[in-house]
């Protein structure tokens, strides 16, 4: 049965889960749909052994809620390090999935969805019937909430309240309500299509929810303007500052314009103001005077591959952080490497059109040139070895003369020295038959004249025969 998760055993120490899909119990017998179930999500996470960290990376519209909760308890007793990452939604059970998260992200345009637990019923049920189901529903909210309070902090009223209202929220909102721990900002695609939520290229079916999430907007950061263009000593050391490099007031107490400013000191925010001082990135001036630092600069863009930027980004990005090197009289790397890609495929480009000789390859390639001669004589070793070795093996019955002639003064193949050898044999037949003919000649032997067959004399010895046969009869008789 083919699922919608996977687990990979990364290294010794680091494990990643993929719970992509619906959430089951149970497998049905009546069809073959991917679906998870606790039970199988046991047995793989038992067969990765002991880990430090696992991450688990979600995106699915939920399903059965006691399979969720099982999978929230093997994970939140597992004695690894748990990373939640939302890849798009993580919509009813799965976000009680969620919730075994240690640490849990989610992009900005991410989506999580809260909800009172529902039952599907097929059949007649009386009203005491109904009443037991009822029971059993709010059982099952309140070892929700359970989950959600253990991570949220939320007091339990409030929790209640918006899972009666079905509340969506985005990954900022998640993070504000203690959901989730950290925004990442790269972005999700997200389209909705009828009944279905599409969701980096997985769908998701919402009949069953009673509201539809709006498709947040793709947001893109901002590149703050300089606090400072002064530049600090070329060999100034650079450590990357805390908000008490800035400031003695957490970043809640700080006035609008406060966070402007810091946030000049970094290359890249996700809004003006920004929200958090974690949401600072590559930072590169001095917190007491903002002066830039080459170190800081440097440092920034060697970290910018590894950070979590857009992509949309990325290019202002480079062009704030390329100003400052050439402050100081450097090229940024990327253009480098650009230029590099650019000077090669110019200079493929000649060399295409002007090597016409071996000497001008050796001249622009000379290091290819010796590889290839080397290759070339030692493939020759190669087969003149074999080459004597052929002949060594047919020469025991050949003329050790033509044997001499193919190894060293006219070398030849085995194949070519057996034709040789063959015509060479041929020769002394036709020789030898000339010099028979020539001695007959020389003899006289051809002149002399044989005595014809006489049949008639044959034909009276043998009647004579038959009748001294027959008279020896009748005398006996």
């Amino acid at each position: 049965m083919s699922k919608f998760w996977r687990f990979r055993n990364l290294s010794e120490e680091e494990a990643e889960l993929l719970l992509y899909g619906e959430i089951a119990s149970e497998q049905p017998w009546w069809e073959g749909g991917d679906l998870v179930t606790p039970k199988q999500f046991y047995e793989d996470l038992k067969a990765l052994g002991p880990k430090s960290n696992i991450t688990v990376r979600i995106n699915s519209a939920g399903g059965d809620v006691f399979a969720a909760q099982a999978i929230y308890t093997q994970l939140k007793t597992n004695a690894a390090k748990v990373t939640v990452i939302v890849d798009g939604l993580a919509a009813s059970a799965a976000s009680i999935v969620a919730m075994a998260g240690d640490i849990v992200k989610m992009p900005a345009n991410a989506m999580m969805m809260i909800h009172n637990p529902t039952i599907g019923l097929l059949g007649y049920y009386t009203a005491e019937e109904m009443e037991k189901f009822a029971e059993q529903l709010e059982a099952v909210k309140e070892s929700i909430i359970n989950a959600y309070m253990s991570k949220t902090g939320l007091d339990r009223k409030t929790l209640s309240k918006m899972m009666d209202k079905e509340t969506w929220m985005t990954g900022e909102e998640a993070v504000e309500k203690g959901f989730a721990d950290e925004v990442l900002f790269q972005n999700v695609q997200m389209s909705i299509r009828g009944s279905l939520l599409i969701v980096n290229s997985i769908s998701h079916d919402l009949s069953r929810f009673k509201s539809r999430p709006p498709v947040p907007e793709i947001k893109n950061g901002v590149v703050p303007k300089d606090v400072s263009r002064e530049t600090a000593p070329e060999d100034e050391t650079w450590e990357a500052p805390n908000l008490e490099d800035f400031t003695d007031k957490s970043w809640d107490e700080l006035s609008d314009d406060e966070k402007r400013r810091i946030a000049g000191h970094y290359a890249w925010a996700p809004k003006m103001p920004p929200d958090r001082f974690s949401d600072l990135k590559l930072p590169h001036h001095r917190p007491s005077d903002g002066a830039v630092v080459w170190a800081g600069v440097a440092n920034a863009a060697a970290r910018l591959p590894q950070t979590d930027i857009p992509d949309e980004d990325l290019e202002e990005v480079q062009d704030h952080l390329g100003s400052h090197y050439r402050q100081f009289g450097r090229t940024p790397p990327w253009e480098r490497d650009e230029e590099k890609s650019n000077a090669w495929r110019k200079e493929e480009q000649e060399l295409k059109l002007e090597i016409k000789t071996v000497d001008e390859l050796r001249e622009h390639f000379p290091e290819l040139v010796a590889q290839l001669e080397a290759a070339a004589r030692e493939e020759g070793i190669k087969a003149e070895r074999q080459r004597i070795q052929a002949i060594d093996e047919i020469s025991r019955t050949l003329a050790p003369e033509l044997v001499k002639k193919a190894k060293y003064e006219q070398p030849m193949t085995a194949e070519q020295l057996a034709l040789e050898a063959l015509k060479a044999e041929a020769a002394k037949g036709r020789q030898y038959l000339e010099d028979l003919r020539k001695d007959n000649e020389e003899s006289g032997a051809l002149s002399i004249k044989g005595q014809p067959y006489r049949a008639e004399s044959n034909v009276a010895n043998i009647a004579q025969t038959i009748a001294e046969y027959a008279n020896k009869r009748r005398r006996m008789g």
